[in-house]
């Protein structure tokens, strides 16, 4: 199946893990000349192999479906990211926490922050979801990390396989909400 068997697996774990709820969030991976990507309006929880849609690098569907309607948000950053070839973003409860707040993860001493993130985890300024704004600044900081938190929409993690993005994401939501619970022992 060319990888979307394991693109929808990862899709259909980071639904039941609670990273995206409703139809909330999307995924992709990097097929040599196009690109994989779950489709608009559906649950990750429903994306199949028969459903996942392929796009060029410049967004015109190449199969069946409707690509989801952050795709450019994709594209631009596997142009400027050789070395990723996956990318989930979701609607987590607490890095949409984070989201809502403004506010990035640093200078923290979760060991996992330093190691996988390079003890940061910056903000993209919110612009409309699917906008070329939002693509262009998401991509423009994610040359440097590998994860980024969309003020006001959830958050995104790159990385080198669909399984590595995945299971970074849920150390950064599992991060996300130890701070979180953290700050409130403090109170």
């Amino acid at each position: 199946m060319n990888g979307y068997l394991e693109l929808s697996q990862y899709c259909q774990k980071a639904y039941e893990k609670g990273l995206a709820p409703g139809c909330s969030g999307n995924a992709s991976i990097r097929k040599f000349a196009h690109i994989a990507i779950s489709p608009s309006g559906v649950s990750l929880n429903d994306v199949n192999s028969d459903n996942i849609v392929e796009i060029d690098f410049e967004g015109n569907s190449l199969n069946k479906g409707k690509a989801s309607t952050e795709k450019f948000m994709h594209i631009e950053i596997y142009k400027r990211r050789k070395d990723v070839n996956a990318i989930l973003h979701t609607h987590s409860p607490f890095l949409s926490t984070f989201a809502l707040n403004a506010k990035t993860i640093e200078n923290n001493s979760i060991v996992e922050l330093q190691y996988l993130f390079k003890n940061k985890v910056p903000l993209v300024p919110y612009y409309s979801p699917g906008s070329m704004e939002l693509a262009n600044a998401t991509a423009e900081i994610l040359q440097n990390y590998d994860a980024a938190i969309l003020q006001n929409h959830g958050a995104i993690v790159v990385a080198s396989s669909i399984k590595e993005a995945f299971y970074k994401y849920e150390v950064l939501e599992y991060m996300a909400q130890v701070i979180i619970q953290e700050k409130l022992l403090r109170v």
